[in-house]
């Protein structure tokens, strides 16, 4: 019951740090990019927005990515100097009224927030079951106060001096909160890189590149709406609430169906293509990306956060990464092919294609086989305890090293272990490195895994 109240409290705080990462990172990006506004075009804007903007944040998700690979025990304690750092970059960005340091501190700010996506998402995927129902929770709650933020004192509490209260409060409850996650940082040690599958690998990211290239080279959302007031992009944040919840309970239930509404929001960039002409429907449309960004979104956290699980939690965040670099290339090749509509409409429809095959092949690699087993007549069930005999029996595990294995499925610490066995912390660990070189895994996602899979 104890482990049971842990992990669930462990749940709650990511969910509510990732919320609040989302909304803390967005108003900062939000504020910063409304400034940029009164110093530069809106031609200009959107290559800092959607090119510069996104290679920075691409960065910072690679450099956490790096250092949480190198030093897993260090994933709570890299995030305090994280957000100290966006905190001070992102008030800096905001508040400075030269236009090339608010330019470039604004960098800096997307570098950090890189950094920070890239820590819950990884926290998200370590601690948390249902990672793709709290991944949409926490996106739709932090999109959705992003607008609802705006509503008091006429957006002054967002935009005005007291944004700088707004910021500062973040940043202490972040802390605080990461503070109170009781991770056990060993289960987070990294296996080595030849255990991933190269080939499955691959053809991931080639699908998350080729569905972000898509939608960016059909509709990059251009700024000059922004600058213009024909959309409220708090608002159409907003709305990117109900594609992350849809997408959540569908690739929950089902990673399969997860897969073709995937592949369905691919079909956004020929409807805006289609309207986007008409003034009118301008958001409209920039609503509707946003609810297909979030079918697409969740299915590749968890695309890689069940990788991450197999092959080390480094690997979480990779997902942002690419669909980062995906924008940027389907960005930047929209704006250069904007005066040849019809080039656009063609790549966009191989683009498409090359997607759909993609989707299809990747389907059979990671889903391919469960029909078959299936139909595979049921043999009677053992239960758990019978199951364990035979793992531990299969892999030569001593019936105290079976007590500690036991205490390690149920999620417990080093020290909560120790305590309810009546042995010191170090006879744990020697325990469970016994219990590792046995099963022949390398940490205890990798036992976990072992055992399910047996299981």
């Amino acid at each position: 019951m104890e482990m049971k109240d842990r992990n669930k409290k462990n749940t709650i705080l990511v969910c509510l740090i990732a919320a609040l990462g989302v909304f803390w990172t967005g108003a900062g990006y939000i504020n910063w990019l409304y400034g940029l506004f009164l110093y530069f075009s809106p031609e200009f804007v959107d290559v800092s927005a959607n090119i510069v903007d996104y290679l920075c944040q691409a960065l910072g998700i690679a450099i956490f990515a790096i250092y949480i690979r190198k030093n897993p025990d260090r994933l709570i304690k890299s995030l305090y100097f994280v957000i100290v750092a966006e905190l001070v970059f992102m008030s800096s960005a905001v508040y400075v009224n030269i236009p090339v340091p608010k330019l470039i501190l604004g960098f800096g700010m997307d570098i950090f927030c890189g950094m920070l996506i890239g820590g819950y998402i990884t926290l998200i995927t370590g601690l948390c079951k249902s990672y793709g129902i709290v991944y949409g929770i926490a996106g739709s709650v932090g999109g959705v106060l992003s607008y609802f933020i705006m509503l008091p004192l006429e957006g002054r509490l967002y935009t005005g001096d007291l944004a700088y209260i707004v910021y500062l409060l973040c940043a202490v409850l972040l802390i605080v909160m990461i503070r109170s996650v009781s991770a056990d940082d060993s289960q987070s040690k990294e296996p080595e890189i030849h255990s991933i599958n190269k080939k499955t690998f691959i053809k991931c990211a080639a699908f998350v590149l080729l569905t972000c290239i898509t939608m960016n080279l059909g509709y990059m959302q251009p700024a000059a709406d922004i600058s213009g007031g024909d959309i409220s992009l708090e608002l159409a944040r907003a709305f990117s609430a109900l594609g992350l919840i849809v997408a959540a309970i569908v690739v929950t239930y089902s990673r399969q169906s997860g897969l073709i509404l995937c592949v369905c929001s691919v079909i956004n960039p020929f409807i805006c293509m289609a309207l986007t002409s008409a003034t009118s429907l301008k958001m409209p449309l920039w609503i509707l990306t946003y609810v297909f960004t979030g079918f697409y979104s969740i299915f590749f956290m968890v695309l890689f956060a069940d990788k991450a699980l197999e092959h080390g939690l480094w690997l979480a965040g990779l997902s942002m990464l690419l669909r980062r670099v995906g924008e940027v290339i389907g960005s930047g090749a929209g704006m250069l092919l904007s005066r040849y509509p019809v080039a656009l409409v063609v790549l966009n429809a191989l683009l498409f294609i090359a997607s759909f095959f993609m989707a299809a092949e990747l389907g059979k690699v990671l889903y391919g086989r469960q029909k078959s087993v299936e139909n595979v007549e049921a043999a009677p069930a053992k239960s758990d305890d019978e199951l364990l005999d035979d793992f531990a029996m299969k892999y030569g595990i001593s019936d105290r090293e079976k007590d500690v294995l036991i205490c390690i499925l149920d999620g417990g610490t080093n020290s909560e272990i120790a305590g309810k066995l009546f042995i010191s912390e170090n006879t744990v660990k020697f325990h469970i490195k016994n219990i590792l070189k046995k099963t022949g895994n390398t940490n205890r996602a990798e036992l976990k895994k072992a055992w399910y899979d047996f299981k």
